[in-house]
Protein backbone atom coordinates (compact mmCIF):
# COMPACT_ATOMS: atom_id res chain seq x y z
CA UNK A 1 0.00 0.00 0.00
CA UNK A 2 1.00 3.54 -1.05
CA UNK A 3 -0.07 6.59 0.41
CA UNK A 4 0.71 9.96 -1.11
CA UNK A 5 0.55 13.44 0.74
CA UNK A 6 1.03 16.82 0.07
CA UNK A 7 1.71 18.53 2.92
CA UNK A 8 4.42 17.41 5.10
CA UNK A 9 3.04 17.56 8.39
CA UNK A 10 -0.50 15.89 7.42
CA UNK A 11 2.22 13.24 5.97
CA UNK A 12 3.89 12.94 9.66
CA UNK A 13 0.26 12.45 11.48
CA UNK A 14 -1.11 9.73 8.89
CA UNK A 15 2.16 7.93 9.63
CA UNK A 16 2.24 7.66 13.16
CA UNK A 17 -1.37 6.35 12.91
CA UNK A 18 -1.41 2.46 13.64
CA UNK A 19 -0.14 0.15 11.23
CA UNK A 20 1.66 3.10 9.24
CA UNK A 21 4.80 0.79 9.25
CA UNK A 22 2.76 -1.09 6.51
CA UNK A 23 2.58 1.94 4.30
CA UNK A 24 5.00 2.78 1.76
CA UNK A 25 4.63 6.43 2.22
CA UNK A 26 5.26 9.83 -0.51
CA UNK A 27 5.93 13.14 -0.26
CA UNK A 28 3.74 14.69 -3.11
CA UNK A 29 0.69 14.12 -5.67
CA UNK A 30 -0.31 10.88 -7.03
CA UNK A 31 2.63 11.02 -9.84
CA UNK A 32 5.02 10.62 -7.44
CA UNK A 33 3.94 7.40 -6.46
CA UNK A 34 5.31 4.88 -9.08
CA UNK A 35 3.94 3.99 -12.37
CA UNK A 36 2.11 1.20 -12.94
CA UNK A 37 2.53 -0.17 -9.66
CA UNK A 38 -1.11 0.04 -7.55
CA UNK A 39 -4.30 -1.95 -7.90
CA UNK A 40 -6.20 0.77 -6.77
CA UNK A 41 -6.02 4.50 -6.61
CA UNK A 42 -8.69 6.17 -4.19
CA UNK A 43 -8.75 9.88 -4.48
CA UNK A 44 -9.82 10.54 -0.31
CA UNK A 45 -10.88 13.69 1.35
CA UNK A 46 -12.23 16.73 -0.60
CA UNK A 47 -9.73 16.24 -3.14
CA UNK A 48 -12.07 15.34 -6.21
CA UNK A 49 -14.30 18.85 -5.37
CA UNK A 50 -11.88 21.23 -7.08
CA UNK A 51 -12.41 20.60 -10.69
CA UNK A 52 -15.52 21.91 -11.84
CA UNK A 53 -15.23 21.47 -15.47
CA UNK A 54 -14.18 18.73 -17.96
CA UNK A 55 -10.57 20.43 -19.03
CA UNK A 56 -10.18 20.36 -15.26
CA UNK A 57 -10.52 17.41 -14.43
CA UNK A 58 -7.95 15.91 -17.42
CA UNK A 59 -4.49 16.15 -15.19
CA UNK A 60 -6.01 14.81 -12.38
CA UNK A 61 -7.39 11.86 -13.95
CA UNK A 62 -3.85 11.31 -15.59
CA UNK A 63 -2.66 10.95 -12.48
CA UNK A 64 -4.71 9.23 -10.87
CA UNK A 65 -4.04 6.53 -14.04
CA UNK A 66 -0.56 6.97 -13.98
CA UNK A 67 0.54 4.52 -10.93
CA UNK A 68 -2.26 1.57 -12.02
CA UNK A 69 -0.88 -1.73 -13.26
CA UNK A 70 -2.67 -3.10 -16.01
CA UNK A 71 -6.48 -4.20 -14.71
CA UNK A 72 -5.80 -1.51 -11.52
CA UNK A 73 -8.62 0.64 -10.97
CA UNK A 74 -9.48 4.06 -9.59
CA UNK A 75 -12.31 4.23 -6.80
CA UNK A 76 -13.61 7.74 -5.52
CA UNK A 77 -14.32 8.23 -1.76
CA UNK A 78 -18.05 10.33 -1.06
CA UNK A 79 -19.56 11.94 1.78
CA UNK A 80 -23.00 12.26 2.58
CA UNK A 81 -22.68 16.22 3.73
CA UNK A 82 -26.19 16.41 4.89
CA UNK A 83 -24.79 14.26 8.02
CA UNK A 84 -22.20 16.76 9.47
CA UNK A 85 -20.10 14.14 10.74
CA UNK A 86 -17.42 16.80 10.83
CA UNK A 87 -19.37 18.49 14.04
CA UNK A 88 -19.41 15.33 15.94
Amino acid sequence: MWSAWIRRRQLAVAQACRGGERVGWVEGAAAAVLAGKSDLVVPTGQVVQFWVDDHGWMAPLRDIRRPLATGGRSAFESRNVADQVWLR
